[in-house]
């Protein structure tokens, strides 16, 4: 079964709510939620390291030109990609038969850690470019802690209503 369909449409999802509804939610300046790595994050575990780097700095850069944030998210992006299959040495679910993480294949914790492992490396990354010093760094690392929990509480909000609209 060929999934680059589904894959393009997860791109197209993911970036169009990042741009259209997402950028748009500030939770009292500690909080803004970022997903759309959720699509480096639901790629296949034989994607070759070269693709999800290029796939990451390509769909950061693209974020970075709605938001203005001149390379900020395409750093973070890509920098989460080339982490994610040094991360999968460790935690991949040891099956041949799974192609692609999900909860149903590996289960809510393994994608619980995952998420969050490698969306926090993005918004580590991401919010202390934007921080540029570490004058705030209280203030950077409470932002940073604020965003990933809404952000991974909006992921798995997204996953599971995929998972129960397909049944």
């Amino acid at each position: 079964m060929n999934s680059t369909p589904k894959h393009i449409a997860i791109f197209i999802g993911l970036v169009t709510l990042q741009v259209m509804v997402l950028n748009q939610i500030n939770i009292h300046g500690l909080a803004n939620p970022y997903i759309f790595p959720l699509f480096i994050l639901l790629m296949p575990f034989n994607t070759k390291p070269a693709t999800l780097i290029t796939a990451g700095f390509f769909l950061g850069l693209l974020i970075d030109f709605f938001n203005g944030t001149l390379g900020m998210h395409a750093f973070a992006t890509t920098l989460m990609a080339f982490l994610r299959p040094h991360f999968l040495n460790y935690f991949e679910s040891k099956s041949d038969k799974v192609l692609f993480p999900s909860i149903g294949n590996n289960g809510f914790a393994w994608m619980f850690i995952y998420i969050s492992a490698l969306l926090g490396v993005h918004h580590f990354c991401y919010f202390i470019i934007e921080a540029g010093n570490f004058i705030n760094l209280f203030h950077t690392l409470l932002l940073i802690i604020i965003s990933l929990v809404v952000s991974v509480f909006v992921i798995f909000l997204l996953l599971f209503g995929f998972k129960s609209s397909k049944k």
